[in-house]
């Protein structure tokens, strides 16, 4: 299942975001979890326009996460996903990203910036309609237009 994210959600994203595997496989991240907190409450829920969406495993456990963060300079998403490294290899990605596009039902195009070493994101940003618009040394840079 795939919802909105809540406040309780802040540290199991964290966890998420600071697994090792995950981190190979996209930027950087060194943020203790008490500043993850702040931010995250600041981002999801101070009124602006970013959105964070989290898919639920049967347990009832969060799994991983979506968000759609605004740049209101160019009017687009910054799309970012990561699922539990636990979970790998079950499609989870998918769903997770097909649903909570579908829960945003965006009025803006949709941006994604994906590390080269992480070709099996590039594929489940594709597979949702995700085109590659540029390509620089580090990162492909990823579209979808969206129907305003």
């Amino acid at each position: 299942t795939v919802r909105r994210a809540e406040r309780v959600d802040s540290r199991r994203v964290w966890e998420i975001r600071s697994d090792p595997e995950t981190s190979r496989l996209s930027r950087p991240f060194n943020t203790p979890p008490e500043d993850s907190d702040r931010w995250f409450e600041k981002k999801y829920f101070s009124g602006a326009d970013n959105h964070c969406f989290v898919l639920i495993d049967e347990n009832g456990e969060v799994v991983g996460y979506s968000r759609y963060d605004h740049d209101p300079d160019s009017d687009h998403y910054l799309v970012s996903i990561a699922v539990d490294s636990r979970y790998y290899e079950r499609g989870l990605g998918y769903q997770l990203l097909s649903e909570s596009t579908s829960l945003l039902e965006p009025q803006k195009k949709l941006y994604a910036e994906i590390p080269k070493v992480n070709t099996t994101a590039r594929k489940l940003f594709e597979k949702n309609g995700y085109v590659v618009v540029h390509e620089d040394s580090a990162d492909y840079h990823l579209v979808k237009q969206v129907s305003c």
